[in-house]
């Protein structure tokens, strides 16, 4: 037979706040900022390659500009990075900057950032 457990209402508050203290939730300045950095300093570009199937796939580049000239071609990989190096004192949880930083880079990818709101708004 199960178990009964009584909670009041003190108990209930503090079970949701630790519930809910574990979610990131993105403040829509800072999905803003990177996306004006985003807007500001690259391009995304699809190149065929083979793919580990031997098929013909479209894979994202980005390529790094400044002043309208053309500096390096990037992998995702090497741009979650720098955003990371960029960003990394506005969210201090590791985890958390790094979900919120390709969740951005995919909403710019795509086209879904509307107002500073991403297409995924808990991380």
């Amino acid at each position: 037979m199960g178990r009964k457990i009584i909670i009041d209402e003190a108990k209930e508050q503090e079970l949701i706040g630790k519930i809910f203290e574990s979610v990131f939730t993105p403040n829509p300045q800072q999905v803003i900022e990177v996306k004006e950095f985003l807007d500001k300093n690259f391009r995304k570009e699809k190149i065929p390659t083979i793919g580990e199937n031997g098929y013909s796939e479209l894979q994202d580049i980005f390529i790094y500009h400044k002043n309208g000239v053309d500096l390096q071609t990037m992998k995702r990989e090497e741009v979650i990075r720098m955003l990371d190096d960029k960003f990394h004192k506005r969210i201090t949880d590791d985890d958390d900057r790094k979900r919120f930083l390709e969740q951005v880079l995919d909403d710019w990818c795509h086209h879904r950032i509307k107002n500073g709101l991403l297409s995924v708004n808990k991380i």
